[in-house]
C-alpha cells in the first residue's frame, strides 16, 4: 500500500507511534499490577510472621 500524500504518511506514522505507546502503556500497567500483588503477598507474609512471633512471646511469658 503506497502513500498518496505527505499528510497520509504523517498520519500513518503518528498512528503507528500511538499504537506503540499504547502497547507500552498496557505492558507497564500489567507490571504495576504484578508488583502490587507481590507487595500485598509480602505484607501478608510479614503480618503473619509478626503474629507468630507475638504468639510465641505470649507462650514464653505464660
Amino acid at each position: 500500500m503506497g502513500f498518496w500524500t505527505n499528510w497520509e504518511k504523517k498520519f500513518n506514522d503518528l498512528l503507528i507511534e500511538y499504537n506503540n505507546l499504547l502497547k507500552q502503556h498496557e505492558k507497564l500497567e500489567r507490571e504495576l499490577t504484578e508488583l502490587k500483588a507481590k507487595k500485598a503477598e509480602s505484607r501478608a507474609f510479614f503480618c503473619q510472621t509478626k503474629r507468630t512471633r507475638e504468639r510465641r512471646t505470649r507462650k514464653e511469658i505464660s
